[in-house]
């Protein structure tokens, strides 16, 4: 399963989460997929990011 990520302007019923210089963006359909304790992690082989959670588990990877 692979998921999209993108630069991209919040639209209206976006969540917007800020970390410092960093903004992530979040439409209403994906943040069923969000938890307090999600990580996003780079992973350097396969040049994209990953989704981690000790609550579930997420398959695939984000490509930007």
């Amino acid at each position: 399963m692979i998921y999209d990520l993108a630069l991209d302007e919040p639209r209206q019923n976006d969540e917007v989460y800020d970390f410092g210089k960093v903004h992530v963006v979040v439409d209403q359909g994906s943040s069923i997929y969000l938890d307090e304790r999600i990580r996003i992690d780079y992973d350097e082989e396969m040049g994209a990011y990953k989704l981690k959670s000790p609550e579930r588990i997420i398959p695939g990877y984000l490509f930007l």
